[in-house]
């Protein structure tokens, strides 16, 4: 299987890195319904897929220039 570098899902801890939170800012925010992106749940566990990620965040980027 040949995994592509959009198709990596991202954990709690990776998705703050890249977002510039704390792992535990990443968990209040997810607790209290904050503004994240779409993640998939596996389980008990929630991940995130870098492509949805970085188009979250483009998007937001879009809507600060306007």
């Amino acid at each position: 299987m040949n995994v592509q570098d959009n198709d990596i899902l991202l954990d709690v801890k990776d998705l703050g890195r890249l977002l510039k939170l704390s792992a535990q800012a990443v968990f209040t925010r997810l607790c209290r319904g904050g503004d994240l992106p779409p993640g998939i749940r596996i389980g008990k566990l929630r991940r995130w897929r870098r492509q949805t990620v970085a188009a979250w965040l483009a998007e937001r980027e879009g809507r600060a220039g306007t």
